[in-house]
């Protein structure tokens, strides 16, 4: 979104205007959706920039890392939808992974971040727990139906929104 304001102020009414009429602009010239990305302000819990933003928008999505035993898990809610029922939250998982055949000049191996929809069991245990608040009783009831599924420590954790090491201490016999 930045770039789109060609040196304006994201914290001007007016700057945004221009932006967002733009935007308009060529969605109704060529029928398509115009998407913009942007980041949050020192907070992480809203858009940076003029109040008019989330009013100028249609859909706002918002992507938010969080840090797990298992890695970065990446939460995507749906805080804003004009025109419909907002969507439920949608859990994923990144994974770096190397690609083969590419090296750098220092020869070392090049890599890319792969996100990753997680296994559907996981998702809707996280989806669950979340809406409904699961107690903590639940959550080792449900790490342990995981693993019963076959599901590895890591993904357990992700799917009850804990570390592998509070699961695994969870599921001792």
């Amino acid at each position: 979104l930045f770039t789109a304001l060609n040196g304006g102020d994201e914290n001007s009414g007016r700057d945004m205007g221009e932006v967002f009429r733009a935007m308009r602009s060529l969605r109704d010239r060529f029928r398509c959706a115009v998407i913009a990305v942007h980041h949050t302000g020192h907070e992480g819990e809203r858009a940076r920039g003029h109040s008019s933003m989330p009013a100028g928008v249609d859909v706002q999505f918002f992507l938010k890392a969080r840090e797990t035993g298992a890695g970065v898990a990446l939460e995507l809610s749906n805080p804003k939808q004009k025109d419909g029922k907002k969507h439920p939250l949608i859990f994923l998982t990144t994974e770096l992974v190397g690609i083969p055949g590419l090296v750098d000049i220092d020869g070392e191996q090049e890599s890319s971040l792969v996100i990753r929809a997680p296994v559907a069991d996981m998702l809707v245990a996280m989806q669950t727990a979340k809406a409904e608040g699961e107690q903590l009783d639940g959550l080792k009831a449900k790490a342990a139906e995981l693993k019963a599924q076959g599901m590895t420590l890591e993904q357990i954790g992700l799917a009850v929104g804990r570390d592998k090491g509070t699961v695994s201490r969870w599921l001792k016999p």
